[in-house]
């Protein structure tokens, strides 16, 4: 990871340490990196299994999309909340004031900086976000969790999703992760690492796990199976050798085969 893209600043961070611009502030992140970035949607099965999670013993709920773009994590909650019987009021923030102009489900959308919200206290049930909190500098991050922290309700959730800079995946592709780009900001976060700024801000109950990519576009363990493919075929031709060569040292010595003879003799 350490290959002039990323340089690990504490054990689990990783911050992007070229190019800065002169003023980085969240909206810059956002709105300029994603000109190249490859958007992941979430899909209907993992959004309905969220909110299968959360076992929510209400008629509806109320959900913020941070980071909303053009609204494909909007439309995927609206089509989970149909199939779940669950009624959902959808909002929307993001600095983009381009972003989800398109949208054609009924949502509420803001335009406006991830770090600093306009919401009421306790008002939201989930909070919600996929592939955009890496785009955030570490100060603008931590004031995110605060600002979260302030407008969901005292039974909320948030849920997000962020690339794994200590995934087999990255290691694998090294230079050749998509995220190892010359034009793109980006702070990224270890499990570990993740799970001790929710700590820190004090959040209850925190779950921080992994899932595996697969989707029409990318197979993750494809991935990592073809371009190891000849890495593993080497090391297991050198792992038979060496133990083809202890075996047979083995049966040399318990069989007495070998080519010298040593004697012990007592009276």
């Amino acid at each position: 990871m350490n290959k002039g893209f990323f340089k690990e600043t504490e054990k689990g961070l990783y911050i992007k340490i070229a190019p800065w611009p002169s003023i980085v502030n969240p909206d810059w992140c956002l709105t300029k990196s994603r000109e190249t970035l490859n958007q992941n949607t979430p899909n209907v099965e993992t959004i309905m299994s969220l909110l299968r999670k959360m076992a929510l013993d209400k008629k509806e709920i109320k959900i913020l999309n941070l980071g909303h773009n053009q609204g494909e994590t909007l439309v995927a909650i609206s089509q989970a909340a149909k199939q779940l019987n669950l009624k959902v009021t959808l909002f929307g923030i993001d600095p983009d004031p381009k972003a989800a102009r398109k949208l054609t489900i009924p949502a509420t959308l803001a335009i406006g900086s991830l770090s600093k919200f306009n919401y009421k206290v306790d008002y939201f049930d989930l909070a919600i976000a996929f592939n955009v909190f890496e785009h955030l500098v570490l100060d603008d991050f931590f004031h995110l969790l605060d600002e979260v922290k302030k407008i969901l309700k005292p039974d909320g959730y948030l849920y997000f999703e962020i690339p794994n800079p200590n995934s087999l995946l990255a290691l694998t592709l090294d230079h050749e992760w998509w995220l190892n780009t010359n034009n793109m900001i980006f702070t990224l976060f270890s499990p570990q690492r993740i799970k001790a700024f929710l700590n820190r801000a004090e959040f209850t109950r925190t779950h921080v796990n992994t899932r595996l990519e697969k989707d029409d576009g990318r197979d993750e363990i494809q991935i990592i199976y073809s371009k190891t493919e000849k890495a593993l075929i080497k090391f297991a031709r050198k792992y038979l050798r060496v133990v083809r060569y202890q075996l047979l040292r083995h049966y040399l010595l318990w069989f007495k085969r070998g080519s010298i003879i040593t004697v012990l003799a007592q009276k």
